[in-house]
């Protein structure tokens, strides 16, 4: 189920996949799950409340977008 505070109005109170884990795999798993228009995938992820941006962006791409 959706948390009602923090939901928009118009999010499904059922999902056929959830996904476990935000990470690169849970991410491309929950984008191959999405491809199909007729599900419904929720992602959940546990991460910190608060990432450092230093640590949310690698170095490498942070030098690309400058």
């Amino acid at each position: 189920m959706v948390h009602p505070a923090t939901a928009p109005k118009d999010a499904p109170q059922a999902f056929d996949f959830i996904v476990v884990g935000g990470g690169t795999a849970g991410c491309v798993v929950a984008g191959r799950l999405a491809e199909n228009p007729q599900v419904s995938v929720l992602v959940i992820e546990a991460g910190p409340k608060y990432v450092d941006f230093h640590q949310a962006i690698p170095l490498r791409h942070f030098r690309s977008i400058n």
